[in-house]
């Protein structure tokens, strides 16, 4: 499994083509809801993460 930082350098290099010019613009309550939409899904990403995680271990144990 891929650690943070490689994950991160990753969809890096995926998004490296994508300039400011290229982005729409939004307004100040527009980009609060996106901020706040990317944190949920943190959050979202977090909790199927330590599932997978415990998935994984239980696999493990029971091999």
């Amino acid at each position: 499994m891929a650690n943070f930082d490689d994950l991160r350098r990753r969809a890096e290099e995926q998004i490296e083509g994508i300039t400011s010019a290229d982005s729409p613009d939004y307004a100040a309550h527009d980009l609060a809801k996106i901020v706040e939409d990317l944190r949920i899904h943190q959050v979202e990403l977090e909790i199927q993460n330590q599932d997978l995680r415990e998935a994984q271990q239980r696999l493990e144990i029971s091999r």
